[in-house]
């Protein structure tokens, strides 16, 4: 079954949407875009074949989407979701779906209240390596998962993976962090390399997260995700091992201790003649990820955001939440509060916010 849905917003997150949709015609379908400003709407016209209108009643004057995806500026999107979310039809929401903790409490009682069936479209854990790592993790072969490092994506991105790696939800957390700039070669921006090589002073922040009976390490220097001279890193432990980005070591029967690698397999490489693409991941013997969307040459991210268009296409149908508004309150919380934790130069504990409540969701 086809996908339909709208896009309010026209700006370079939009395009990842877009893009999904020319690569998939058979599975989605943009039925149109709504933004504000006529140079936009005829720029996205012409690139790309959608038809843009001024307004979302204009759009839903001709359309009857699956469901909107709200794709505006941070600093305005839990207004917009918040006006957007009356008329009733379901919306996935880009990240964050708000900026500042009073702003998100703002957020959830007006989706609460107006009883919206909202999800947010985090798509880090639909990466398929984390993916991958996710689903070995809770395979119990490293045992009880009860420490991650993650040195990948900013803020609740990096949150995210921590909270799924962890398996944990509303936990109140301990808060220390600390912030240093440090000196690196100026890499890749959304508008590519800069003109010439020259060293910056990037911020990074470094926070150390306990949740009760597990505990976390977050590491992010500032657009490290772009840096050809810094790559990602992510470590997870449970008491019979860990896995190490890409390696596994853990003991199956004790005292041996066994090693093995994840492994992608792409087509395309070397004389296979079936063009670029990820088939999947494995481990050994097994397949831990399957690449859907194959043939498609798309880039993991690109993979990650149709996995989330797919399942909020699901999510419409049958109700099943993937990423809820109050899931991705809660990692836009942590990370407000590491950001207190370093401003206040002290350690911060959180506290349940109404998102976490059973009496509100």
């Amino acid at each position: 079954m086809k996908t339909i849905f709208a896009i309010l917003g026209c700006g370079w997150r939009s395009e990842f949407y877009m893009r999904i949709a020319r690569m998939m015609p058979d599975r989605f379908e943009i039925c149109g875009a709504v933004s504000r400003t006529k140079d936009t709407r005829d720029a996205i016209e012409k690139e790309w074949g959608i038809k843009t209108y001024a307004s979302m009643d204009l759009l839903l004057r001709k359309h009857k989407p699956d469901f909107i995806v709200v794709a505006v500026n941070k600093d305005h999107a839990h207004s917009v979701i918040a006006e957007i979310s009356q008329i009733g039809i379901p919306l996935l929401a880009e990240t964050p779906p708000a900026n500042d903790l009073q702003s998100l409490i703002t957020l959830n009682k007006a989706i609460h209240n107006n009883k919206t069936r909202i999800q947010i479209a985090e798509q880090y854990y639909f990466q398929p390596a984390h993916a991958s790592r996710i689903t070995l993790a809770q395979s119990g072969i490293i045992g009880t998962i009860n420490h991650v490092q993650v040195s990948i994506g900013h803020g609740y991105h990096g949150i995210s993976l921590i909270r799924k790696i962890l398996g944990i939800s509303y936990d109140n957390a301990i808060i220390s962090a600390v912030k240093h700039f440090v000196p690196v070669i100026d890499g890749t921006s959304r508008n590519g390399w800069p003109q010439k090589e020259h060293v910056v002073n990037k911020e990074q922040i470094v926070a150390s997260l306990e949740f009760c009976d597990k505990t976390a390490l977050f590491d992010f220097e500032k657009d490290q995700h772009r840096s050809p001279v810094r790559s990602s890193r992510i470590l997870i432990r449970g008491e019979r091992g860990e896995i190490c980005n890409d390696t596994v070591r853990y003991m199956k029967e004790y005292p041996w201790t066994l090693t093995f690698d994840i492994t992608r397999n792409n087509a395309g490489e070397n004389e296979n003649p079936q063009g670029h693409y990820l088939i999947g991941i494995t481990a050994g013997e097994k397949y831990l990820y399957v690449n859907k969307f194959a043939p498609a040459c798309m880039s993991d991210d690109e993979i990650a955001v149709a996995s989330v268009l797919e399942k909020m296409a699901h999510y419409v149908r049958s109700d099943v939440s993937f990423y809820s508004l109050a899931e991705a309150s809660q990692d836009c919380y942590l990370a407000i509060m590491i950001e207190k934790a370093i401003q206040e130069k002290r350690q911060i504990g959180t506290e349940h916010q109404i998102w976490a409540k059973e009496t509100i969701f």
